[in-house]
């Protein structure tokens, strides 16, 4: 395992001697959800991202959870009626997003509106008595009409959000990790409590990952091999001169 830089005072804090297990899990993580998206776009030969979008978001859940699952003080946690699983690390539940579309930055971060998002980031302040209303799935589902918990009997002490940005262009470029202090449920805005944590993308997968390109990207005018310049030496004697023709 890839040696990373001395871990924050935060870091240590929260997950102490599981940081640099962890680094790498959301990571790699990341890089798994990306290579499932790029294969639904080129499965759906659509020239548009809409493939890689809607295949990343619930990716990136299951390949989080699938490489958080092994480690030893993790327990599984599934919102009701939410189409993914989530891990809680002693307590500390860890929930991945994709940069939504009008993100400029980490500090301008955007996500998706959502109620259950919304309750799920801010988890610890919830009073137990939030609810989420019923999803309407049609006639071919049958499904009660009841109001449902969101966090029943939830033993939630803090949420953590791992927010990755990634493009089908180039691949996983930023994660960042840190606690949520708001979310609007309304406009999608995202407000961190301090500064969030860059994870080492680089140390961890080196500079490779940087050139991960679409092979299918259109061709530009510099992808064009370099032209052959021919030279020849000339004789010292020789009483050619530059404006006589130098080839």
């Amino acid at each position: 395992m890839t040696e990373l830089p001395q871990p924050s005072a935060w870091a240590t804090t929260h997950f102490g001697d599981n940081w640099e297990q962890l680094v790498h899990a959301l990571i790699n993580a990341g890089v798994a959800a990306h290579e499932r998206s790029m294969d639904a776009k080129e499965g759906s030969r659509l020239k548009s991202n809409e493939a890689y979008g809607a295949t990343y978001w619930l990716a990136l859940f299951e390949e989080v959870f699938k490489q958080l699952r092994s480690f030893p003080n993790a327990s599984d946690y599934h919102p009701n009626r939410a189409r993914y699983s989530l891990i809680t690390l002693d307590g500390v539940l860890l929930f991945p997003a994709r940069f939504g579309i009008r993100s400029s930055d980490v500090n301008n971060l955007y996500l998706n509106p959502s109620k259950l998002r919304a309750d799920l980031l801010l988890a610890p302040n919830q009073t137990g008595n939030a609810i989420q209303l019923p999803f309407d799935l049609g006639p071919e589902f049958d499904i009660d009409d009841d109001l449902v918990p969101i966090l029943p009997d939830s033993q939630i002490e803090k949420t953590i959000l791992v927010a990755y940005d990634c493009d089908p262009h180039i691949g996983l470029r930023h994660v960042f990790i840190g606690e949520v202090l708001s979310f609007d449920e309304k406009n999608g805005y995202v407000m961190w409590v301090g500064t969030p944590e860059e994870l080492p993308i680089t140390t961890v997968l080196g500079q490779d990952h940087l050139a991960g390109l679409e092979q299918n990207r259109n061709i530009n005018f510099d992808d064009a091999p370099l032209p052959i310049i021919g030279l020849q030496l000339l004789d010292s004697n020789s009483d050619v001169t530059p404006g006589n023709g130098i080839r």
